[in-house]
């Protein structure tokens, strides 16, 4: 037993030293309008046609962790984004974080502006999902009666878009939206500092995220 301590605690060390290759790309505008194409042909009905829009395009726009819309199972877990944490605006929204990784107590707000193509301006298709929705709090991205949606579902709904869209289904996951946000963002010139407190990073451990999007 002692033996196959020492022998786990030595490989945890060598993979902290030579971490394993993320070969994950990031989901840049081009795909997302693709994915979000492809929605009325993968899921049922209209309601989840503008759910997993919305929240495709908030995860995108919003650097959004996974945990931080979906849930592992039906249940409220600690950093899941609330309805009464959203503040929409006419050609904005707010999102106020109040607990998120290595946040510091104190809660983190952030623009989302309105995009000039309304077809995939994360605003709108926010506001086209919250009136099939209702208003009630709970969580942002739910089915009735606040049911958060399964990480599982989200995985599901993403790989039979890229499916359609003939995309490698391999290499893009639920987190390629924060990778894309973060490579967008430093493809436009965005400074290391506002890249880092957009994403609520907490050291350049970002800079492990970006991608060159002129290569996907």
């Amino acid at each position: 037993p002692c033996s196959s301590f020492l022998i786990q605690k030595l490989l945890l060390s060598t993979r902290k030293l030579k971490p394993s290759q993320d070969v994950r790309i990031p989901i840049t505008k081009n795909i997302l309008h693709q994915i979000c194409d492809f929605l009325p042909v993968t899921v049922s009905n209209a309601f989840e046609k503008a759910l997993f829009k919305a929240m495709f395009l908030l995860a995108f726009y919003g650097f959004l962790r996974v945990g931080e819309i979906t849930s592992c199972q039906k249940v409220i877990n600690k950093n899941l984004i609330l309805f009464n944490q959203i503040s929409r605006q006419q050609d904005h929204l707010i999102i106020k974080f109040v607990t998120y990784k290595h946040h510091m107590g104190k809660p983190f707000f952030l623009t989302i502006h309105s995009a000039s193509n309304k077809k995939y301006c994360p605003v709108q298709c926010l506001e086209d999902y919250i009136k099939l929705r209702g208003v009630q709090n709970g969580p942002l991205f739910c089915y009735v009666p606040n049911i958060p949606v399964s990480r599982g579902k989200l995985s599901a709904v993403l790989k039979n878009c890229l499916s359609f869209a003939k995309l490698d289904m391999s290499r893009i996951t639920s987190h390629s939206f924060r990778i894309g946000m973060a490579s967008h963002c430093a493809d436009i010139g965005m400074s290391d500092s506002k890249i880092r407190l957009l994403g609520r990073w907490k050291s350049d451990a970002f800079k492990s995220y970006i991608r060159p999007v002129n290569l996907v």
